[in-house]
């Protein structure tokens, strides 16, 4: 009776032969860990990027609040100020779109597959120990391949989101710098 495949997969029976299965297992443990490592990587770049959402949130509502109860006073308005504010309000609305683009939640890499996937009758069916083997190995190496499917998906989604957060944090440590310069000139 041939081998079922639940999946496609790039290695062919010689070869999964060669392999004893506690190779085959010991290599699922290490991509199971490093696809758990990945995905809490990622969850930890969006923690942080929350966090900063929160502070840049906060640094804006307090300025509007400082340029409408300080700088206003009737009609008259301070128009340097007001420009440079208009200024740091549009930019730091600039730093929080390119945050709110790493919390947006993307595609969702879960752990392991579904059972009904794995445990099908033809697995049952076999009678010959060299074909049961052969498809706990199979279905080993199918899902160590979807596991590298995830863990790049999800190792690249990382490289992007921490860049972002890396650029938005530049941003603010520059417009920072431009706000010192501004009060140093403008006194």
């Amino acid at each position: 009776m041939p081998t079922y495949i639940p999946f496609k997969t790039n290695i062919t029976d010689t070869q999964l032969d060669s392999i004893d299965i506690e190779t085959i297992k010991f290599i699922y443990d290490q991509a199971e860990k490093k696809l758990k490592d990945s995905l809490q990587s990622g969850d930890s770049i969006k923690t942080r990027s929350y966090n900063f959402i929160a502070l840049l949130s906060s640094l804006l509502i307090a300025l509007i609040v400082y340029l409408t109860k300080e700088k206003i006073v009737g009609n008259k308005i301070d128009v340097s100020v007001f420009g440079f504010a208009i200024f740091f309000i549009l930019y730091i609305l600039i730093v929080l779109v390119i945050l709110f683009i790493n919390v947006l939640t993307k595609k969702y890499l879960g752990m392991g597959v579904e059972p009904f996937t794995i445990f099908m009758q033809k697995y049952i069916a076999y009678t010959d120990a060299k074909d049961i083997s052969r498809s706990v190995k199979y279905i080993y190496t199918t899902q160590i391949e979807k596991y590298q499917d995830r863990i790049s998906l999800s190792v690249k989604s990382n490289e992007y989101c921490g860049k972002r957060l890396n650029a938005a944090i530049w941003m603010i440590l520059g417009i920072i710098f431009i706000f010192f310069l501004y009060l140093s000139f403008s006194s």
